[in-house]
């Protein structure tokens, strides 16, 4: 059975679609149905499909699904090569009255955040052929600072122990960063121990 030209050229765009979406490009409620019985897309969560064969990473599934979130904390740690901590969830930062329903997979915790949290230090990069939101390396670290409270020690110092010796480092936006969260003292504190 030869497959519908318009289905081969969806699945090569390796993008998460809405409901909403397939039915502007002319799929039925019922042929929609179909597609998931014929296991020609999934669900990944309620109104939200991918292409069964869609090479798409668990990364960029998150980011599609949610446009406005900035991965944080221990996925830009990870991103950055700052840790060896794999995370099982992607940590993604949303603007702190913003909703959103999570899917079963990929597994994501958000952060809801205000003011400079959220907006500071923002970077669209390009990570395994994909552009995605991340914080970029010296607000990763003020935030690991920022909530030690509720990470493990031992990464809070892995973390900034690998972005002092990372040839990528501004210490000068560092401690600009840490001035505007409230931490300067306490990454002062740090840095008298590790540098």
């Amino acid at each position: 059975m030869k497959k519908n030209p318009l289905i081969t050229r969806l699945e090569e765009k390796n993008k998460v679609y809405s409901t909403r979406e397939l039915k502007s490009l002319g799929f039925t409620h019922y042929s929609i149905n179909n597609l998931i019985a014929n296991r020609v897309i999934e669900k990944v969560k309620r109104g939200y499909y991918i292409f069964t064969n869609s090479e798409l990473p668990d990364n960029l599934i998150a980011q599609q699904l949610i446009p406005s979130g900035i991965f944080c904390l221990h996925s830009a740690a990870f991103i950055f090569n700052y840790s060896t901590h794999v995370p099982f969830e992607f940590h993604i930062a949303i603007e702190k009255k913003e909703k959103y329903t999570l899917p079963d997979y990929p597994p994501i915790k958000l952060y809801y955040w205000k003011g400079p949290q959220y907006q500071l230090g923002v970077e669209t990069i390009k990570y395994n052929a994909h552009v995605i939101k991340v914080y970029s390396r010296e607000k990763t670290v003020c935030d690991f600072i920022k909530f030690r409270s509720k990470q493990e020690r031992a990464v809070v110092n892995q973390v900034l122990e690998n972005y002092l010796e990372s040839q990528d480092r501004n210490l000068n936006k560092l401690h600009l960063y840490a001035e505007n969260l409230g931490i300067k003292t306490v990454l002062k504190q740090y840095l008298e121990v590790l540098l």
